[in-house]
């Protein structure tokens, strides 16, 4: 198969004027529209860093990812297609000129670049921990795990790969034009027409407009608070010592003496983790220190309590720009508030287990949060798992720019286990 579309011709070396077909000159230009609409965003997401507008890029990136997707999905039916239906030949003899040759080189670099690009770009995403979704509809799965090598491999290809592309479109811009204004031969003409141009022009006004950044500072979504939480129960105050969320948030039962044995934590075994959606793509975080005051017994419910305690620093994502984003004012504000406390006295069993209407203080405000949760008991060693599903804009978690939830989601599930032992 030859890349350089050459068109037989007995008696010259003229060239033919029979052009590629209707799919191929779609295939052509949506593409062509998909690399241009690729490095607006490119530099979307650079001025949006350089401003560090964080939502902003997020988007950038995220419609780069979709775009980039959706350009390979279209070459590699364009590659198909060319099996298929082999566009017609140019020249007469066996013996391709210099000039030929070079067109042959840039249309295989070309098509493999077009392959290269997008798939080192998702490399990229899974080794830096972010799933990519295609337009926040189909998550798509990681390629590899992550990496910090990895990543820095994949951007270095990546950005490579991107400026050679550049390069190589502008030098087959610039020989169609030598064809069409120097050469005046039919080169131009086999992918080229008024309906191509308006195919193009088409392609890349409906991706700008589709693209186009959202006031995030303007964004206005109402938390369903029916679900998980309702609106804070007191106003934002200074964070507590850990002494006073000792003697106000634990509860404390009435008849000491029937209080059920303190469990006794087992860190190793024990977790808080969390998935949340970021672009439309989940990822999952962990709360990696945290302590719990736990006198829990099935059989004597109105005397249990419970009180965890966690340390809003030591949230972990596997990315360290996330984190620190969420550590930081506009979501769990850690320098402010370090501790995040979770405080239960009232417990109903149910068909599948227990549940609780709990206490979450966060960022100085108290929510009620209902958590659902099984416990089983071997001897005296205790095992709970529990879920909660948390609506973030309720919590006030993500404010101000963030407040769009199609690029990070509203709710948040949460999976507790806890594993311990009771004092003899």
């Amino acid at each position: 198969m030859r890349f350089n579309d050459p068109v037989s011709n007995s008696q010259d070396h003229s060239i033919s004027n029979r052009g590629y077909s209707g799919v191929s000159r779609a295939l052509h230009w949506l593409v062509a529209g998909g690399i241009v609409l690729q490095f607006i965003l490119g530099e979307r997401a650079e001025e949006a860093a350089a401003t560090n507008n964080l939502p902003g890029q997020l988007a950038a990136l995220a419609q780069h990812k979709s775009i980039g997707i959706t350009v390979l999905g279209l070459a590699l039916l364009r590659l198909l297609w060319r099996f298929i239906q082999p566009p017609a030949q140019m020249h007469s003899t066996g013996i391709p000129s210099i000039q030929e040759r070079i067109a042959t080189f840039m249309h295989v670099a070309l098509y493999a670049l077009l392959f290269i690009l997008p798939i080192s770009g998702w490399l990229m995403s899974s080794a830096s921990g972010y799933s990519v979704a295609w337009f926040n509809l189909v998550q798509l799965p990681d390629l590899i795990g992550t990496s910090e090598s990895g990543k820095a491999l994949m951007q270095t290809l990546h950005n490579a790969a991107g400026k050679l592309l550049l390069v190589l479109a502008i030098g087959h811009i610039l020989a169609a034009l030598k064809h069409w204004l120097v050469d005046k031969d039919a080169v131009m003409s086999r992918m080229g027409g008024p309906l191509s141009t308006l195919l193009f022009g088409v392609t890349l006004a409906t991706g700008l407009v589709f693209t186009w950044p959202d006031s995030y500072a303007s964004a206005t979504v109402e938390p369903n608070v029916q679900v998980t939480a309702e609106a804070p129960t007191k106003p934002a105050a200074p964070e507590p010592s850990a002494a006073q969320i000792q003697s106000t948030a634990e509860p404390v039962p009435e008849n000491v003496a029937t209080a059920p044995p303190l469990w006794v934590l087992d860190n190793t075994a024990s977790f808080i983790r969390f998935t949340a959606e970021q672009a439309g793509a989940e990822f999952a975080g962990e709360w990696q220190r945290f302590s719990a005051t736990i006198h829990f017994d099935p059989d004597n419910l109105d005397a249990s309590s419970a009180l965890v305690t966690i340390d809003a620093s030591s949230l972990a994502t596997n990315d360290v720009e996330r984190d620190a984003t969420l550590a930081g004012f506009d979501w769990f504000d850690s320098k402010k508030h370090p501790q995040v406390t979770f405080s239960a006295s009232e417990f109903e069993a149910t068909a599948e287990g227990f549940v609780t209407t709990a206490m979450l203080n966060i960022r100085g405000a108290s929510y009620p949060v209902t958590f659902n949760f099984a416990v089983l008991e071997n001897a005296n060693t205790y095992t709970l798992t529990g879920t909660a599903r948390l609506d973030r804009l309720a919590l006030k978690l993500g404010t101000i720019e963030w407040l769009d939830t199609e690029w990070v989601g509203q709710f948040v599930a949460v999976q507790v286990r806890v594993q311990a032992t009771t004092e003899s």
